[in-house]
């Protein structure tokens, strides 16, 4: 964008700059399009794998009340709570959504990721999703310290050794 929006740029430099992105841009679409197919071939409920995917908007963006034009005014700003939302998905049928509301002061790690990852996986077990079919777990997580951490590979070993499943295979798109 820099390049292009430059008048006195070389013009094989602009074209150079433009490739670049649009490499860029079939690599990620590539990686996603992948993982969807992935997911859609484990929607059904007998299927021998689940899709689980989860995310923790950090950002903090998120806040209570909301004003009902859309903006905050003056008189509202300094009383905003604002928090996060942790998301974690078993795909397809009886699959599960599962939301946490977190407090922008609440710290968040590898316990706090590896808990909610179990909550999830336990509550689709109660509903029949986990059953004695599934053999593969497919974790969808970002790079996030809520997921990247020594216990996460600790966990999944200990869910393969104890026979849980047969496999997890956990991936993440790259950053950026």
């Amino acid at each position: 964008m820099t390049a292009a929006r430059n008048l006195a740029a070389d013009p094989s430099h602009v074209q150079a700059a433009h490739k670049r992105m649009l490499e860029h841009q079939k690599e990620w679409s590539s990686d996603r399009a992948a993982a969807l197919a992935i997911r859609r071939a484990l929607e059904q409920a007998d299927s021998s794998a689940i899709y689980e995917c989860d995310d923790k908007c950090g950002s903090f963006w998120q806040s209570l009340p909301v004003d009902p034009t859309g903006r905050d005014g003056k008189s509202v700003v300094a009383d905003l709570y604002r928090f996060s939302i942790q998301a974690n998905v078993v795909c397809g049928k009886n699959g599960l959504i599962r939301f946490g509301f977190l407090p922008k002061h609440l710290a968040t790690g590898g316990n706090f990721g590896l808990t909610n990852f179990i909550m999830v996986l336990a509550r689709s077990f109660d509903r029949g999703r986990l059953g004695p079919n599934v053999k593969t777990v497919y974790r969808h997580t970002d790079g996030g310290s809520d997921n990247v951490s020594v216990m996460t590979h600790v966990m999944h070993w200990l869910l393969v050794y104890l026979g849980v499943v047969d496999e997890i295979v956990w991936f993440r798109f790259e950053s950026g």
